[in-house]
């Protein structure tokens, strides 16, 4: 998919003279399995979006534990780590499948975001769905049962479950990866004994 393609399908954008101007300025970029996009503490430096793969954010508690923040496996997701352009990351983006993104350096995605109404736009609207995806994440996370934070994210990511390693989605979930073994074998028992 070529860049202007991508930010029309996937960033609702339809302006030609301005997908030109994005295509210009924009670069993809390619990372392997174990990439990092960005490390805990670093500044961003380029405002990134995924075109194909899996990302996965993460930081370290006090404990010295790696814990799940988020993953981004749909395209359009954006791959930034604060609602602030430009500010030093508060967690680490990292590859788990070979991914390929669409950047922008920071620089110049403030100036379009500056001078182009459609795209403060959609700025904003990024910003309010990373917002209420917070909000449910965290609602998820204090108020549901475990059975349930795993139907929710079989439901809100389709497919992931067979894509990444156990390990991640349980700290994702906050839940031991016995936990999320056991319930994994129930769903697919479950199916089985409905064909």
């Amino acid at each position: 998919m070529t860049s202007p393609d991508f930010q029309k399908k996937t960033l609702g954008i339809s302006d030609q003279t301005l997908l030109c101007k994005l295509a210009d300025a924009a670069e993809e970029k390619r990372l392997n399995r174990g990439d990092f996009v960005l490390r805990e503490g670093e500044e961003q430096k380029e405002v990134s979006f995924l075109i194909t793969g899996i990302l996965r954010g993460f930081f370290i508690d006090l404990d010295g534990n790696d814990v799940t923040d988020c993953f981004g496996f749909q395209p359009g997701d954006p791959a930034m780590t604060t609602f602030e352009i430009g500010t030093c990351s508060s967690i680490s983006i990292v590859a788990l499948t070979k991914c390929r993104l669409l950047t922008f350096p920071v620089d110049t995605a403030i100036k379009f975001i500056e001078n182009e109404p459609a795209l403060m736009y959609t700025y904003n609207h990024l910003l309010t769905a990373a917002l209420k995806r917070h909000w449910e994440i965290k609602t998820m996370l204090y108020k549901y049962t475990a059975k349930e934070r795993y139907e929710w994210f079989l439901e809100k990511y389709p497919g992931l479950i067979d894509q990444i390693t156990n390990k991640y989605i349980a700290s994702f979930l906050r839940m031991s990866p016995v936990t999320l073994s056991r319930l994994k074998s129930l769903y697919k028992n479950k199916a089985a004994a409905i064909r």
